[in-house]
């Protein structure tokens, strides 16, 4: 991707962000806070630790991050919406945590200086980023020697949920994805994300598989979810009388799907680590 195409992507992704972020991780099943929690787990985070969260959204693995290394330790948040970063930093003010900061940042240009901190973070983003192998490099300077980074990333999608990417996809002919924000098929194997961490210098890599099923408790919650997650990029693009015919046929599946108690999601989720060699 050429430097104007990638700081378009990056101007668009943080945009679509920026809109999302008062609802973001706020609405309906929160899977973010714990598959949060299941990275930090993963990541082997201790007390006094230093930590960078990079993409730290609303806090998903930040916050539990932070009570993993404690107030002897320290946490860095960096997002590249401003939103977020803000939405962020007053739940910091709110929770009382002196210990952990957040600032706007991009991912592929950090302006930490070498070995900064013990561990990495990377919650849902680096299929986000224009350039992983840059940003990957740079996870890999700001890491001490024998420092660790844990990234999740999606696996297969929940295949019941193909109904509304063909419904959205017939009004926007053309367009990404759904499930595959820019470079999301480069990652969503282990073996694909195993080799992508390697070639970055990472060593000791290994990669966890897990599916979790969250359920919506209306229709109505599933929808205003899609619009708290970049999954309303695509419905802005909808004009007043497109998005109207989308939602009321979505919401007639949606209700369908919960008379029988299936308005629910499969989340497949690998979580994967590595450190950066000692020597």
């Amino acid at each position: 991707m050429d430097p104007k195409t990638a700081e378009r992507a990056k101007a668009e992704i943080a945009g679509v962000f920026d809109r999302a972020s008062k609802t973001y991780g706020q609405v309906g099943p929160t899977y973010f806070a714990y598959f949060g929690r299941r990275l930090v787990k993963c990541a082997d985070l201790r007390p006094g630790m230093r930590v960078l969260d990079v993409a730290c959204g609303r806090g998903a693995v930040l916050f539990a991050a932070a009570e993993a290394v404690g107030s002897s330790g320290s946490v860095t948040g960096i997002d590249l919406a401003p939103g977020m970063v803000d939405a962020t930093r007053a739940e910091i003010l709110q929770r009382g945590l002196s210990q952990v900061t957040v600032q706007v940042m991009d991912a592929e240009h950090l302006v930490f200086p070498d070995a900064s901190f013990d561990a990495v973070t990377c919650g849902f983003a680096l299929f986000f980023l224009p350039s992983m192998d840059t940003a990957l490099t740079e996870f890999w300077r700001v890491l001490r020697p024998g420092g660790g980074l844990a990234v999740s990333t999606w696996g297969s999608p929940d295949h019941r949920w193909n109904w509304y990417d063909d419904l959205v996809k017939s009004h926007r002919p053309g367009a990404p994805e759904l499930h595959a924000p820019f470079a999301a098929a480069e990652v969503n194997t282990a073996e694909k994300v195993l080799a992508r961490l390697q070639r970055a210098g990472f060593i000791s890599v290994t990669v966890e598989s897990e599916t979790a099923t969250f359920s919506f408790d209306s229709p109505e919650e599933w929808w205003e979810k899609l619009w708290s997650l970049y999954f309303r990029e695509p419905l802005e693009h909808l004009s007043p009388t497109e998005l109207a015919s989308v939602k009321a046929e979505a919401m007639a599946h949606a209700r369908e799907m919960f008379a029988r108690n299936d308005l629910v999601t499969d989340r497949n989720v690998l979580y994967t680590v590595g450190a950066k060699p000692t020597g």
